[in-house]
């Protein structure tokens, strides 16, 4: 939910250098959920890597 939650925030910003801290946040929460997911072992939640792969990419092409 945090990811969620952290990119809504992000969008309604204003200033890039706010949006791309709380796409940052937001793909920050993701690699903690994955990490979880992988210590309970449940790999039909996996497919949340193609997930972290556009949050990487969204705060990567975000400009200051």
């Amino acid at each position: 939910m945090s990811v969620c939650l952290n990119l809504a925030e992000g969008n309604n910003r204003n200033g890039l250098k706010d949006r791309k801290k709380f796409f940052n946040i937001a793909l920050t929460s993701h690699r903690e959920v994955q990490a979880l997911i992988e210590m309970e072992e449940l790999s039909e939640l996996t497919k949340l890597a193609d997930i972290g792969v556009q949050l990487y990419l969204l705060h990567q092409n975000c400009p200051l």
